[in-house]
């Protein structure tokens, strides 16, 4: 394998995904013959705006347990990802030792035609803000464990499991809804945790039902 061989050298190598440079110690991004990006595989302080992200058999968008710190993520579209139980189409977690006090923001999301998994779950981070996000046609909408997280005015239509489910830390949830839960409880609240819950509504949950046409 070429780890064998670039033991013990310095070596330049070039990739046109991030997932090639994996295990590389820096990472320089070329545009127009100059460097315009330089760091390693995981960032702190990530904005992700305008993206389209789709056809990803696994985690759409993945924030790793390791070197992930603060991120953005707002105005876009995540579909056609994920698969089974373990892979959703946007997986946030962060690094809290190498990262103390990290903040996940996102705003003006779109996910749907999940494969499976979840179409947003996110772990961890001590400061978690959702607001405008939606979720259509997929496994659970919003799953929400540990920090503290505000959840506001965000959606989940046509859900295989429940539209909003809460596993731990202190989250409050304004202004939600769930409708069309086919498998499960519009909002679910499970484990230890401080939830709070106002202005939320939650409509024709239970079993399966035919679907409607894509949200716009």
């Amino acid at each position: 394998s070429l780890a064998g061989v670039l033991q013990g050298r310095t070596t330049v190598a070039i990739a046109h995904r991030l997932h090639t440079a994996h295990d590389a110690d820096r990472i320089a991004v070329v545009e127009g013959g100059r460097i315009t990006e330089l760091g390693t595989h995981h960032a702190h302080n990530v904005v992700a705006r305008d993206l389209v992200i789709h056809g990803c058999p696994k985690q759409g968008l993945l924030g790793a347990d390791d070197d992930s710190g603060t991120l953005l993520l707002e105005y876009s579209e995540i579909y056609d990802c994920g698969g089974g139980t373990f892979d959703h189409c946007i997986y946030m977690a962060t690094d809290e030792v190498t990262y103390p006090g990290s903040v996940f923001r996102m705003q003006h999301n779109y996910v749907h035609d999940a494969n499976g998994g979840i179409s947003f779950r996110i772990d961890g981070a001590s400061d978690m803000t959702i607001a405008q996000c939606v979720s259509q046609a997929g496994g659970t909408g919003f799953l929400v464990a540990g920090g503290n997280s505000k959840l506001t005015a965000c959606k989940a239509f046509y859900t295989q499991g429940p539209g909003f489910r809460f596993q731990s830390g202190r989250c409050t949830v304004t202004g939600c809804e769930s409708q069309d839960a086919q498998g499960g409880c519009g909002f679910e609240l499970i484990g230890i945790g401080d939830v709070s819950l106002s202005g939320c509504t939650a409509a024709a949950t239970g079993p399966a039902r035919p679907r409607a046409k894509a949200w716009p």
